[in-house]
């Protein structure tokens, strides 16, 4: 079955008719391999389409931390990040907000090509991650109004932008992203714009997951140059989410995010907490929209 995301704004955009999308998006996910190479990543494989502008991708089930120097494959990771995905794009397209992604069959996903940029765009709503490590001795101060800096604690979202380095330098090492100045991220991307649009679907997700008793504590976001088409998916695989009981007992059931692969949980665990948060999201779902 091919599903064409037909509430999406940037689908409207096109003079493809639906019938013309699914005929394309089969024949594409049936030669993929065969197709011109468009982006050919650790997560992500993307291909040009027969169609100027339109392209094919499929998830590589690939999970990377250089914080925690792990690296390898989980098979189904793929298809779960998919699924995921798939749930939250549909939401954002109910609320008329764009992204690039057209249909979708099986495990391909057609979609439009968009001026990416390697920026990426951070909503943090948890003293958790990355500041929690670069910023020493930050942890257990207070600030100026009083509030300290406490481990797991949720703050009001906030937005920052990061550099997307290459994997490797040029000797070999591990790099990290790095936080750009909002002033340079700017040549790149519209930044008023995509902080406006992730702080939009941040709220989405929150929405979507507070009835199950979950929260997502940050997320990463990859926009088109101009800050308002999401070019990325909206999975475990890019954002944190906890049981609300996890702030209190911070334990490896109470979680349904890559954490659990950062910090050494095998692939069964991982698929079976993930595989959960899917069900949970399925079964809030408007029978409209499956």
């Amino acid at each position: 079955m091919t599903r064409v995301f037909r509430e999406n704004p940037r689908r409207r955009e096109l003079t493809l008719t639906d019938d013309e999308l699914v005929a394309l998006c089969v024949r594409s996910a049936a030669s993929f391999e065969a197709l011109p190479a468009l982006h050919l990543g650790e997560s992500l494989h993307v291909r040009r389409t027969p169609v100027p502008g339109v392209a094919i991708q499929r998830m590589v089930p690939s999970l990377n931390s250089i914080t925690f120097e792990r690296k390898g494959e989980v098979v189904g990771t793929d298809r779960l990040r998919l699924d995921v995905s798939e749930l939250f794009w549909s939401a954002a397209h109910r609320e008329r907000i764009a992204t690039c992604h057209l249909a979708r069959h099986g495990d391909h996903v057609l979609i439009t090509e968009e001026r990416a940029v390697p920026v990426e765009v951070i909503v943090k709503a948890a003293w958790v991650g990355t500041p929690t490590r670069v910023y020493h001795g930050l942890s257990g101060r207070t600030d100026r109004f009083g509030e300290r800096f406490v481990e797991r604690a949720r703050h009001a979202p906030y937005v920052r932008f990061d550099y997307r380095n290459p994997l490797r330098g040029p000797n070999g090492e591990a790099l990290r992203d790095e936080c750009m100045p909002e002033a340079l991220a700017d040549r790149l991307i519209d930044t008023r714009a995509a902080a406006d649009h992730a702080l939009r679907i941040f709220a989405l997700v929150r929405d979507r997951l507070v009835p199950l008793g979950l929260d997502v504590l940050d997320a990463c976001f990859l926009f088109d140059e101009s800050g308002r088409v999401l070019c990325y998916e909206l999975s475990p695989d890019n954002m944190r989410v906890k049981d609300v009981g996890w702030f209190d007992d911070p334990s490896a059931t109470r979680e349904f995010d890559k954490d659990l692969w950062r910090r050494g949980s095998d692939p069964a665990s991982l698929h079976a907490q993930w595989s959960s948060l899917l069900e949970r999201l399925r079964a809030l779902e408007p029978s409209d929209a499956l």
